[in-house]
């Protein structure tokens, strides 16, 4: 099976549960840690706002994982909670089809995430003047999370991720 995009493996690792799905995704900023193979992992504070870039010299979800076929790029933060808040993390972009996910996690997903880390994803429920703005509302309990800001289809372009409580 062929994968185009990170939308469509998450559908079939929701589709198929019992199989394991290897994801991650990669950035590059001064306030980062070498925690993926491919990149560096950004940090973000719970009320944040962070101008971000999909570039071609970025990694790919293919990069990581060869068999989902998907080619998308794709950057990395990590959200530390001190205590339990239900955040608003909102990707927007002009030029692209915001793809956003959260995984229950404190380091890259570059060992390897497992269906049960993925907490949540959105495609289009950010609105924005284009309908294509990722948004994901969701309790979570004190700790480290991985937050993948990605793109539908093989895209670059700018964006802005914002996180609030």
């Amino acid at each position: 099976m062929m994968v185009k995009n990170m939308r469509d493996v998450w559908v079939g690792v929701i589709l198929l549960a019992p199989l394991l799905l290897f994801l991650t995704a990669c950035g590059d900023s001064s306030s980062s840690s070498k925690d993926s193979s491919c990149g560096s992992v950004t940090n973000i504070g719970p009320n944040s706002l962070v101008n971000g870039e999909l570039e071609s010299s970025d990694c790919r979800v293919s990069d990581l994982v060869p068999s989902s076929g998907d080619s998308s790029y794709v950057d990395e933060y990590r959200l530390t909670l001190t205590s339990p808040a239900t955040m608003t993390i909102t990707m927007r972009s002009d030029t692209m089809d915001a793809f956003l996910f959260i995984v229950g996690r404190s380091t890259s997903c570059s060992s390897g995430c497992s269906v049960a880390d993925l907490l949540a994803q959105d495609d289009d429920s950010g609105g924005g003047t284009n309908l294509l703005d990722a948004q994901i509302i969701i309790p979570l309990t004190a700790g480290s999370y991985i937050i993948g800001a990605n793109t539908v289809g093989e895209v670059t372009g700018s964006y802005t991720l914002e996180t609030s409580f």
